[in-house]
């Protein structure tokens, strides 16, 4: 089931799955939190780890490219974060324009 909920700035949608739940949120500013937690990582295009990335030792970085569209870097994404010990409440964020 799919339900999706919406506020002045912010869009998410909500998956569940027999007792699972997922929630993707679309919001237009930054979280309020920190962004080093080892259940967390994340992605940046190129251009926006130049801008937002220093520091931040939990990133995967992806090429700011149509090319990037597609489901082999969701995979590529997956992959990593599973290596890097992340679980399934883990938290994912994407900071970026059309790539991320």
């Amino acid at each position: 089931m799919l339900q999706f909920m919406s506020s002045k700035t912010d869009l998410h949608y909500q998956f569940l799955t027999n007792n699972l739940k997922t929630i993707v949120s679309f919001k237009d500013r930054f979280p309020n939190r920190s962004l080093q937690s080892s259940n967390q990582v994340i992605i940046f295009d190129d251009n926006t780890s130049r801008l937002f990335g220093k520091n931040v030792t939990n990133s995967i970085i992806i090429k700011d490219r149509d090319s990037a569209k597609c489901w082999n870097s969701i995979e590529d994404i997956f992959t990593i974060a599973v290596k890097r010990g992340l679980d399934r409440k883990a938290e994912i964020i994407g900071i970026g324009g059309g790539a991320v």
